[in-house]
């Protein structure tokens, strides 16, 4: 079993989702041999300071290399959001080779709107380990 791999993807995008605020989110991946975990947390305000409280979901879009792959969509866990979201991608197997995978994460609300993505991209290493000098 490879040794797992974490990957932090960096982002500073904001999620606006019928009227939510200008808010920074991280978007969190962990490589352990083919499965990606996505880790986020759901927004919990709108733009006017309101609490938030239509909430449906949100949507994980990820590809691999270019070719989309099918979205996911994860259920709020409550109207309010905040939830801390994680879950878990196989990702297709190719010995030796780099995979790029771009990912984004939208909000939807029970009227259907949706929201800016958050996006990251990172690279799935199945090279073999370099000889140790």
């Amino acid at each position: 079993m490879r040794r797992a791999r974490r990957f932090l993807l960096s982002v500073m995008t904001a999620l606006l989702l019928s009227g939510l605020p200008l808010v920074s989110q991280a978007l969190e991946a962990t490589q352990v041999s083919k499965t990606l975990r996505i880790t986020y947390v759901e927004p919990t305000t709108n733009a006017d300071g309101s609490p938030l409280d239509d909430l449906q979901g949100t949507v994980i879009r990820w590809s691999i290399d270019g070719v989309a792959q099918p979205e996911i969509g994860i259920p709020a866990t409550a109207l309010t959001g905040g939830g801390a979201i994680q879950h878990e991608v196989t990702v297709p197997f190719t010995p030796n080779t780099l995979a790029h995978v771009a990912l984004d994460v939208v909000g939807v609300d029970t009227h259907g709107n949706i929201s800016e993505p958050v996006v990251a991209s990172t690279v799935i290493d199945w090279l073999p380990p370099g000889k140790v000098k």
